[in-house]
């Protein structure tokens, strides 16, 4: 999932790395945490996704997204990601002072 969250914030414009906390790079300005849950039964699946924007140095919380998706099909849909980060940056949102 954290792949999925880096590309398309990737396409957004913004230099992105991915990986555990302990690899964070130094000049890191806002962390991009999540959460994922999914469940099925034998009537339908459900996912939510909770993305956090954080600020590196403070750990204040910046902006938040959830998406939630629930389907009688098993397929979650390729959108739930852009979704969630449309939801934070805005449609192409362009990238922030460097």
């Amino acid at each position: 999932m954290e792949e999925e969250i880096a590309a398309e914030v990737r396409k957004r414009g913004f230099e992105v790395s991915a990986g555990p906390y302990e690899n964070l790079p130094a000049n890191t300005d806002v962390l991009v945490l999540y959460r994922d849950s999914w469940w099925l039964n034998i009537l339908a699946q459900g996912e939510i996704l909770v993305l956090e924007l954080r600020d590196a140095r403070t750990g204040v919380t910046i902006a938040t997204a959830e998406q939630r998706w629930i389907s009688h099909i098993i397929d979650v849909p390729d959108t739930l990601v852009a979704d969630a980060v449309t939801q934070i940056l805005g449609p192409g949102a362009p990238p922030g002072p460097p």
